[in-house]
Formats: C-alpha cells, sequence, structure tokens
C-alpha cells in the first residue's frame, strides 16, 4: 500500500518549478530550497494534486464513505504561526538556517533562506535582524550560546523566543540588546523570552515529555506580553508560548466548523475535548451545549483553557490537567454523571503519534452517541479507524484539512458513531 506521504511526494516533487521572485525560497547566494513544495508550485495547483493524492489513497484503504474534498486553507502561503531557526556554529561564525528533513541531514548544514514562502514575512525579519546582531564580534558570546530561535504568532502580533545554553550576565545584557533591536525593527513582536536549554537538543524547547507528566520547562520573559492573542469563531482566545497552538490560524474557522458539523451538536450535550490544549474547540462550541469539559497534560495548556473560559464567558465549561490514558479514561467517564455520559459527545485531536493503546476501546465500552477523532499523521488513520470498528463504532464521514500547505501532511477529521444493536 502506498501511503498518502510517498503518493504526495511523488506527485508534488515532479511537477514543474515555479518562477520565484529573488529570495523567495532561496539562500542569499540563489540556491533553491527544496524541504517543502511551496518553492515549486501555486497553491492552486498544491490542492489539485493533493485532491488527487487523497481520492487514491483513501479508495486503496478501503474506506466507506468517500473522504470529503480538501478543505482548503483561505492562507495557502505565509501561514505558517510557529516557525524556528536553528544556530550552526562553526569557525566562520554562526548561521541561522533551516533544518534538514532526514535524521542524517537536519543537523549537518543550515538552509539560511531569505524568505520562506510559508512563513509570515515579520517571522522572516525577525531571522534577519538575529542573524545581524549575531555577525557582530563584540557578540560572539552571545553567538555562540545560541540554540534555535522560535517565533511564534501572526503578521499582526508575534513572540519571539531565543533557546540558548548559556544565561550568563553577559548573555542577558546580549539578549536584552537584541530584544531593543528586533522590537524597533518589527513592530509586530509583542513579546521577548528566554529559554534555557542545558543541551543542543534536537528539540528546539527541550526534550518531549515523557511518562505520565509533563517535563517542567521554565521560560523568562525579557519584554512585554506574556502571550498572545487570536480570534476563532468570534471567540478571543489567548495562548502562551508553551501552550500547543495550531500551525495555520487561517484555518481555524473552518476547521471549527467542520468538527461542529460532524458532532449534530444538540443543547442538552455534554463535550468531552481530548487533548484539549487552550480549549479551541471546547471553548469555541460551548454555547451550543450544556456543559463542556476539557482535558490535557500540559499545565501550561490548562491554565490557558481556564482563563479563556473566564474571558469569553463560558460558565459551564471546566478544564482539567491529566493524561489521556485507559485508567484516566475511565477514571474520568466513571466520575461523570448519567446524563452527561449519555449525551457526550467527544473530540480526539491527539499528538502525532496518536492515541494510547486502550484509549478508543475505554471511550468506546462508555458508549458515546457521537465521536470525533481527528488524525494529523495519515499513515495511522487505517489502523486508528479499525480499533474504532472493533469496538463497535463505524466510519459516519471523513474530511481532509489543509492545515499544512506546502507540506505532505493533511488532518483527516473522522466522525464514528455506535454500529447499529452493538450500544
Amino acid at each position: 500500500m502506498t501511503t498518502l506521504e510517498k503518493r504526495l511526494s511523488d506527485m508534488l516533487s515532479s511537477s514543474p518549478r515555479r518562477k520565484l521572485p529573488p529570495g523567495l525560497c532561496q539562500t542569499g547566494s540563489g540556491d533553491h530550497c527544496a524541504l517543502c513544495s511551496a518553492s515549486r508550485l501555486e497553491y492552486e495547483q498544491e490542492v489539485r494534486l493533493k485532491n488527487q493524492a487523497l481520492t487514491a489513497w483513501w479508495t486503496e484503504l478501503g474506506l466507506s464513505p468517500m473522504l470529503r474534498p480538501l478543505i482548503q486553507s483561505p492562507r495557502g502561503r505565509h501561514f505558517r504561526t510557529v516557525t524556528k531557526r536553528k544556530a550552526f556554529h562553526s569557525v566562520k561564525g554562526t548561521q541561522l538556517g533551516l533544518i534538514g528533513m532526514g535524521d542524517s541531514t537536519k543537523g549537518a548544514f543550515p538552509i539560511p533562506v531569505v524568505q520562506c514562502a510559508i512563513e509570515p514575512e515579520n517571522h522572516a525579519a525577525v531571522y534577519r535582524v538575529v542573524q545581524q546582531f549575531i555577525a557582530r564580534p563584540e557578540e560572539r558570546d552571545c553567538a555562540k550560546s545560541l540554540s534555535y530561535v522560535i517565533v511564534r504568532g501572526s503578521e499582526q502580533e508575534a513572540a519571539v523566543i531565543f533557546n540558548l545554553s548559556d544565561s550568563s550576565p553577559i548573555i542577558l545584557r546580549s539578549v536584552n540588546l537584541l530584544s531593543r533591536h528586533i522590537t524597533q525593527r518589527v513592530p509586530s513582536v509583542k513579546s521577548v523570552f528566554l529559554y534555557r536549554g542545558e543541551e543542543r537538543s534536537d528539540y528546539y524547547l527541550g526534550k518531549p515529555a515523557t511518562g505520565e507528566r509533563s517535563a517542567k520547562i521554565t521560560l523568562r520573559k525579557i519584554f512585554g506580553f506574556s502571550g498572545l492573542f487570536h480570534v476563532v469563531a468570534g471567540k478571543r482566545l489567548f495562548y502562551s508560548p508553551l501552550s500547543f497552538s495550531q500551525t495555520n490560524h487561517s484555518i481555524l474557522n473552518d476547521f471549527v466548523g467542520v468538527v461542529e458539523e460532524m458532532l449534530q451538536l444538540q443543547p442538552d450535550d455534554h463535550l468531552l475535548d481530548l487533548y484539549c490544549g487552550y480549549g479551541l474547540f471546547s471553548l469555541c462550541l460551548a454555547h451550543k451545549v450544556r456543559s463542556t469539559t476539557g482535558v490535557d497534560i500540559a499545565l501550561e495548556s490548562i491554565k490557558d483553557a481556564e482563563a479563556n473560559a473566564l474571558r469569553v464567558k463560558a460558565e459551564h465549561s471546566r478544564f482539567i490537567r491529566n493524561d489521556i490514558t485507559p485508567d484516566g479514561m475511565e477514571q474520568l467517564l466513571h466520575r461523570t454523571n448519567a446524563r452527561s455520559r449519555r449525551n457526550a459527545k467527544i473530540i480526539l485531536d491527539p499528538p502525532r503519534s496518536g492515541t494510547r493503546g486502550g484509549v478508543i476501546e475505554t471511550i468506546a465500552a462508555s458508549h458515546p452517541p457521537r465521536i470525533i477523532h481527528i488524525i494529523c499523521n495519515t499513515d495511522i488513520v487505517d489502523q486508528e479507524v479499525k480499533r474504532w470498528q472493533e469496538s463497535g463504532y463505524r466510519l459516519e464521514e471523513a474530511a481532509a484539512v489543509d492545515m499544512f500547505p506546502g507540506t505532505n501532511d493533511i488532518e483527516i477529521v473522522l466522525s464514528l458513531v455506535p454500529v447499529e444493536g452493538s450500544v
């Protein structure tokens, strides 16, 4: 079976390359970046090819009903709200660059593009200011301590995070000076943070958490606000630098809309939002149901969700910090009263690795009338659907969302209902 990623890679990489304006998807010396298809295709061409690949892939999987046509991103280019540059160190100095995709190349050399086609211009402007600053001889120590520069946010407001291996007074002086340089030259930057990473990890904000609790990560604010805002479905939502947020904010209204449509919400429903983050789905849909509960392991996300609930006056929304394991789900569902359990509609939006073993089965055993499962790794769609089928559920609808234009990744939204007679 050919994976969707392989189909897309073959189709997109074999398409004729579009003519690029100077600097776009190119290094200062004119070398083309090939990390994504945005350097090769206009977005309209990309959407057409993605729909062809999705149809062939879904048909080969043998799933029914048929996948809906791709929900296009309102912004097919310059959409990313999380970007980063790695600091590559050599005898010639420190060079910020994009990271190669393969294990053998991602740490080997920088790809110093002037402007990336899927990143906003203000993100690129930040990286230009930082590169000029760390090239100064008097900032050699600061440059050597730099591991990553991360920018989060939109063209309207953004936050910058410096991942440094050293936070000594002399380095802090440089970071404060650099912060002033950035905010003077890029007015959309509303805050600057420092994260100290003891190791030069492949992970730009430290190693991923292991076990049942997230590792504690501390961030030091250098300048500005404590986080960022954006508006989805008329709700003004806040998220801090350490909270998970979707990479493409331009498509979130459509994303929430298709989830709402598939859920078929009723006023007496209870909405259970698993892997809730800062409350995107549960708070945007809270006015449609009697009550909502959001669950996430990340403390920062739960804090943001609770603050957002107060801000949007979602009085019947609560948020719980917990790991989403079979035992955790069983305890949560057991504590839910019979009325809420009977009318529960559930959203799962897990990380790329998917749900843990036993989670789907535990949820299915409580017999919710409707489940939305969002999958960002298309390689596991088939196995996750089979787990639901073996637990007494059938696939009712499926939609594809172009959350990551220019890449081979597609979000798949599945609507699942009990097989007749299984409840």
